[in-house]
């Protein structure tokens, strides 16, 4: 019995909701678009976070997760979250 945290299978799972991320960044391109804005941000950003999802997928592939790496998943799942909406505005 181990009592450590399998870190790769939350971040591995992480990966898979970094990719969705970047589909959430397709809100605030249509509203620029809308506004007639500059849409280059929103789309660097969105091929950088996807990229990064895949890339931090790429670790465990195939997670298998208890409840101390859930918990870890959803720590680390809110702190991409503010990353990631944070990153077009920087």
């Amino acid at each position: 019995m181990s009592w450590g945290v399998n870190w790769k299978a939350s971040v591995g799972l992480l990966g898979v909701g970094i990719k969705y991320l970047a589909v959430t960044l397709l809100v605030p391109l249509i509203v620029a678009v809308a506004y007639g804005e500059d849409i280059w941000v929103f789309l660097v950003s969105m091929a950088l976070v996807a990229a990064l999802g895949f890339a931090v997928e790429r670790v465990d592939p195939d997670p298998d997760l208890g409840p101390r790496e859930a918990l870890l998943f959803v720590s680390l799942a809110w702190l991409a979250a503010a990353v990631v909406g944070a990153i077009p505005y920087v």
